[in-house]
């Protein structure tokens, strides 16, 4: 971070989570977290700390909003799968659907759907779920109260 700053940076950015779904900090709404698995560490926390040390801004990028249709294809293999798949295996615990939120009909022409595209094409994407909604919101809530700082 010392060397970023040194470059000229003023302010640093991390990923919170991305469209899959996993959250990079101790989340209290998403089980599928960097805490509880993976490497087991807050990542935020340590890029939050590591930039306000050298006395950068820090700021956080989320894009789990995207992945209600992101993941569509993935019904068709494992976004499908529940808590009780994962009995004995190193996910035992933990709710598939928490992390792939695929417990829905489709959007239609979805198998047709190129990623990269998903946002060109929102004519046909299907509206997320007020509980899918609720849930980023509190997430959401929830980091910007751990790692805000004014």
């Amino acid at each position: 971070m010392a060397l970023y700053k040194r470059a000229g940076a003023q302010y640093f950015f991390a990923l919170a989570n991305h469209h899959d779904n996993f959250d990079n900090w101790d989340s209290q709404y998403q089980p599928w977290n960097s805490v509880a698995i993976g490497p087991k560490k807050d990542l935020i926390g340590g890029w939050a700390r590591a930039a306000r040390e050298n006395g950068l801004r820090f700021g956080v990028s989320v894009h789990a909003a995207h992945a209600w249709t992101w993941y569509e294809p993935a019904q068709n293999f494992d976004g499908k799968l529940t808590k009780s798949d994962g009995q004995g295996l190193w996910w035992d615990g933990l709710d598939p659907q928490d992390l792939y939120a695929q417990n829905h009909t489709p959007s239609p022409g979805f198998e047709k759907r190129i990623p990269s595209r998903a946002l060109e094409l929102g004519q046909w994407r299907k509206p997320a779920r007020q509980a899918y909604c609720d849930k980023f919101y509190n997430r959401t809530v929830d980091l910007i109260n751990k790692y805000h700082r004014t």
